[in-house]
């Protein structure tokens, strides 16, 4: 599915990325490709740390 793998590129784009793609080429192919798809390999990233919580006083 191609929109799959634009989001998953989108993710390697980010700033600091949150996916790492690696193999032939640094993004997966978008169209009918001569590359097979297990020839990358996809890898999570840490990501931003999360928001600590606030805390609301009534």
């Amino acid at each position: 599915d191609t929109t799959l793998w634009a989001k998953i590129n989108k993710l390697a784009e980010r700033k600091p990325p949150l996916v790492s793609i690696s193999g032939p080429r640094d993004r997966l192919p978008q169209w009918e490709s001569d590359l097979r798809l297990d020839d990358f390999k996809i890898t999570a990233l840490p990501g931003h740390p999360p928001h600590a919580a606030t805390s609301s006083r009534v």
